[in-house]
């Protein structure tokens, strides 16, 4: 975590336990992080930035602005690799890169189509404010007084602020812009029906054209500026924490394929993650057509990949302390190419381990793989099991889009995709 001494890898075990936690933030922690680019097909990548308009390490600003739906597997390292993306896109030559984290700003169980705006808005200001970049250009201004044109909004903020303590701007129009950059602000206040809310989202959904001239307007003027001080080219948004709207698919659908206008009128480029299944849903493929997408393959586990894969591990905990020889080999095997499952092994098998003597052995490995295999097996209805038994795979129909969200079917892009059976459902099959 930043500002902490911690010295990987550790021979302590709970220090170990806490290092395999799903939460276990390596943003901060430069040696945790495993850079798979030599082992993954850069063919896909590298029409990514193409698609962003970057030839020879330039943005080309006459390449216009991408809308890139950014996928793959729960547990694949998503977000890791979108802050890296982040990082190597956010360059003078190239972007003045926004990243954000949606669930930072709003609960995704409260996220509406409308929210879109005010997410991108909040976290536009939250950047310029960083590099010390004005924000109070007139066309975000323009936004912000017809949100304060309702008294009730203003009563309501100020009222919030009162009782809460932390914030110091003024309920003005550039106030409004700063308060609502204030991710704890907006997701207290977005998190529940308060009529701040229910006004902003209702004033969007009915002004919809008029808020997009608006921010495009405040795009404009903002690229401007980024380009004299040098802090980029274009602008680019990455949108993490959308995918989580699997579990809402009316309010995902709507978002991204039925009013697209929030996303494909923008005058900048976007890059949005969501669910890996979206991508083959009959229902959405002809609005598909609009947007370029972008899966992050998981890594096929070889003779190769191994011994960068268990760096997932390694990086985080000693191997010799925590492991008898070739158990760690066996776990990635088990993991499928799939850090998150890694790690959840490792960390069961560890909590299985003899008691005083925390070496996984190769029987203690086995028996964590069976347990979380039949935990898989259990959420398996008689249907999706017989689907996985039959080898067919290759087909968009509901029971195959359900086991590629759940990770009971694997895919692996590459000239080909090519898709497998998690390695944990192999003994059942």
């Amino acid at each position: 975590m930043a500002g902490t001494q911690q010295i990987y890898p550790v021979k302590e075990i709970f220090k170990a336990l806490n290092a395999l936690k799903l939460g276990f933030d390596i943003a901060d922690i430069d040696s945790l992080y495993v850079d798979f680019d030599s082992v993954r097909s850069d063919s896909s990548f590298r029409s990514l930035m193409f698609h962003l308009g970057i030839i020879n390490n330039q943005v080309n600003e006459d390449a216009g602005n991408a809308k890139i739906l950014y996928t793959g597997h729960t547990g694949s390292g998503k977000s890791t690799e979108l802050l890296k993306l982040h990082h190597r896109l956010n360059k003078p030559e190239q972007f003045f890169s926004v990243y954000l984290d949606v669930e930072d700003y709003i609960q995704i169980s409260d996220f509406k189509p409308e929210d879109l705006m005010v997410l991108l808005i909040a976290a536009l200001v939250n950047a310029l404010l960083e590099q010390g970049i004005d924000y109070g250009v007139p066309g975000l201004q323009k936004i912000a007084d017809d949100w304060l044109s309702d008294k009730e909004v203003t009563k309501e903020i100020k009222s919030k602020i009162d009782s809460e303590g932390g914030l110091s701007a003024e309920v003005g129009t550039g106030g409004l812009l700063k308060i609502f950059s204030a991710k704890a602000f907006m997701k207290s206040i977005f998190s529940y029906s308060s009529h701040t809310s229910a006004f902003v989202r209702r004033k969007i959904e009915e002004k919809q054209s008029d808020y997009i001239i608006a921010f495009n307007l405040a795009l404009k003027e903002i690229k401007d500026e980024i380009r004299r001080s040098g802090r980029g080219k274009e602008i680019v948004f990455i949108l993490d924490g959308l995918e989580k709207l699997r579990w809402r698919l009316d309010t995902y659908t709507k978002t991204f394929f039925q009013n697209t206008r929030l996303i494909q009128d923008v005058n900048c480029s976007l890059i949005c993650c969501v669910p890996i299944d979206t991508l083959y849903d009959s229902k959405t493929s002809q609005v598909l057509s609009t947007y370029e997408h972008y899966t992050l393959p998981l890594i096929p586990i070889n003779e190769t990949t191994i011994p960068l894969f268990s760096q997932i591990i390694t990086r985080r905990m000693d191997k010799d302390t925590f492991f008898e020889e070739g158990v760690l080999e066996y776990c990635v095997m088990q993991s499928g190419g799939s850090p998150r499952q890694l790690i959840r092994i490792v960390d069961t098998g560890l909590a299985n381990s003899e008691p005083n003597n925390f070496k996984i052995s190769m029987s203690v490995a086995e028996k964590a793989c069976k347990k979380l295999g039949l935990d898989l097996l259990r959420r398996l209805t008689s249907p999706q099991f017989d689907k996985l038994k039959s080898g067919n795979y290759d087909r968009a129909d509901p029971l195959i889009l359900d086991l590629l969200f759940s990770l009971d079917l694997m895919e692996y892009n590459g000239e080909q995709n090519n898709r497998l059976p998690n390695p944990l459902l192999k003994p059942f099959l």
